[in-house]
């Protein structure tokens, strides 16, 4: 984040520059986010989290990410968490632990997630 700060024009006046850098870019925005979803795909992860680790805020994040990847950053999550799950359920892994590692916080919200991605 910069701060901008005002120009003095005589005592009474104060002027604001225009931002001499442009705003930031979005190229590679999704794939960041989707970096740090990945790398904490086991916590708790909020848009406030992604958004805070990119040095933008939330609301912004939320747009541009939608914007460029055509889906919400929860949506990813969820599909990112989804394809681990696949893979997990593969190795033969107890659902109890594979709710652990997939970021879920029970058995119970996992299968609930997995009902609904399916239908």
């Amino acid at each position: 984040m910069q701060f901008l700060r005002a120009e003095f024009i005589d005592s009474q006046t104060r002027r604001i520059p225009t931002k001499e850098t442009p705003p930031q870019s979005s190229e590679g925005l999704v794939d960041k986010a989707r970096t740090y979803m990945r790398d904490y795909l086991a916590e708790p992860i909020f848009v406030r989290d992604i958004a805070r680790h990119l040095g933008i805020c939330a609301s912004s994040l939320a747009h541009r990410y939608r914007t460029e990847a055509r889906e919400s950053p929860m949506q990813s999550l969820i599909f990112l968490r989804i394809e681990l799950v696949k893979g997990l359920l593969m190795q033969g892994l107890p659902l109890k632990a594979i709710a652990e590692n997939a970021g879920f916080c029970d058995v119970y919200h996992l299968s609930k997630r997995l009902f609904y991605c399916i239908f």
